[in-house]
């Protein structure tokens, strides 16, 4: 029974940041393909392009053009692999921490209110709560394939 109550509150919280969430992607006017390659570059820590038009099912000059829009909204950044001039690496162009306050503000906003009305013992079990739960999913995703065999339905949101 106490998992019930627990998935329950989950989901609740996930329909608030998801509706929250909606609103700031919106602002960025972002398509699909360009939400997938920045989940791979956020699952993945610099993708290659080649590794991502593999895991989009497109050719490399398509995946660039995406990395492109992104690159304008900048969102991402080229670079250069020092060892192999071809190989070119697609990275978050600011640090992942600095990525939701950012590229989404109302998000940022609806969390940093909620932490403030909470007691300092609180925030700590939250967050304690939190690291061990993205303990416990990263266990169970199967995610740990090196950047150039990561599968597009690795990308994808569960229905």
């Amino acid at each position: 029974m106490p998992e019930i109550v627990f998935l329950a509150a989950f989901l609740d919280l996930l329909t608030l940041l998801e509706s929250v969430l909606a609103n700031d992607l919106a602002s960025l006017s972002l398509t699909m393909p360009q939400l997938k390659v920045l989940a791979l570059v956020l699952a993945t820590e610099s993708p290659t392009v080649s590794a991502i038009a593999q895991a989009l099912h497109v050719t490399p000059p398509t995946a660039s053009g995406i990395i492109d829009r992104l690159e304008q909204k900048h969102l991402v950044v080229r670079e250069d692999n020092e060892s192999d001039r071809r190989v070119v690496h697609v990275r978050l162009s600011v640090p992942q921490e600095q990525l939701l306050s950012r590229f989404f503000p109302q998000t940022a906003q609806l969390l940093r209110s909620a932490v403030d009305r909470l007691e300092p013992e609180e925030r700590r079990t939250v967050e304690r709560a939190a690291r061990l739960l993205l303990a416990a999913l990263a266990d169970l995703r199967p995610s740990t394939a090196p950047a150039d065999q990561v599968e597009s339905s690795q990308l994808e949101a569960p229905a």
